[in-house]
């Protein structure tokens, strides 16, 4: 059974996708930047929208039953690639283990997105952090 979850972000709404779909145990996160759900703000740097897309991500995988320790695979695609250290280190903040990982350097469809994640998690495969 395929069980959705949305934040009603604007971007859910506008393009018509949710947030995240767990089925079988497996919880798939679409792409998610680094703005606020309720207001749909982002922040000015690359460290505060960083921290905002992990507490999103963190956020829907709780909604969906599990947690960034779940996590197996990430993908994160950046404007900047030199940003990579910066972005990487507030992600392993929260992220104790190695998951299977890509990073890409991207042109974003809206101008203020510095930083995109999206991540594939299986239910009780990790230890609560």
């Amino acid at each position: 059974m395929m069980e959705t979850f949305f934040t009603n972000s604007n971007s859910e709404k506008k393009f018509g996708y949710c947030r995240a779909l767990s089925v079988d145990g497996w919880v798939f996160v679409s792409g998610t930047a680094g703005a606020d759900f309720n207001t749909g703000e982002f922040p000015a740097d690359i460290e505060g929208q960083a921290r905002q897309m992990v507490s999103n991500v963190e956020y829907i995988l709780k909604e969906a039953g599990s947690g960034l320790h779940d996590v197996v695979m990430r993908s994160i695609y950046l404007a900047d690639p030199k940003d990579t250290p910066t972005v990487w280190g507030i992600v392993n903040e929260k992220m104790s283990h190695s998951p299977a990982n890509q990073g890409l350097s991207v042109n974003f469809l809206a101008d203020p997105i510095k930083v995109y994640m999206s991540v594939i998690a299986r239910k009780g495969a990790g230890t609560p952090k």
